[in-house]
């Protein structure tokens, strides 16, 4: 990981808590959320409006993502700010959480490793973390664990 900017993880947190730019009240992202499986592979892709603000959850691996349209203001929370417009593909290192405005229509995607199972729900508990806080619990037990301490 490139390094945790506390800033911007307050920064996100704070928006994600005033949710001041609701979608439109027509807006079902479960409606325009599709799944896609193949070998320990999950992607989830997902459409969104124009002048929508989407948060991201906090990843415990790194994963891939594809901007398949569209175009958006990235923020991360290990500082990084950019303009990312489809088509292209970055990685989102571990730990990091994104927060995006959409400037047009947006489709995304994002590829996690799995361990074969189609569960949605259990494939989300295996790869995100509820908060920062955790994930850096989770790297130091890691760490612990790797040093023979317990």
């Amino acid at each position: 990981m490139g390094g945790i900017c506390l800033r911007t993880v307050q920064e996100i947190g704070e928006l994600a808590r005033s949710a001041i730019m609701p979608a439109p009240e027509d807006y079902d992202a479960s409606e325009f959320t599709s799944h896609l499986f193949a070998h320990n592979t999950y992607a989830r892709t997902i459409t969104l409006p124009a002048n929508y603000v989407a948060i991201g959850k906090i990843h415990r691996h790194s994963c891939i993502n594809f901007i398949m349209s569209g175009s958006m203001v990235l923020i991360m929370t290990d500082g990084t700010r950019r303009v990312v417009t489809g088509p292209c593909m970055f990685v989102s290192e571990p730990g990091v959480q994104k927060a995006g405005y959409t400037l047009t229509p947006l489709v995304m995607t994002t590829v996690h490793a799995t361990n074969g199972t189609q569960d949605i729900e259990e494939i989300e508990k295996a790869v995100t973390v509820e908060s920062l806080d955790q994930w850096l619990l989770e790297q130091e037990q890691l760490k612990q664990l790797e040093n023979g301490e317990e």
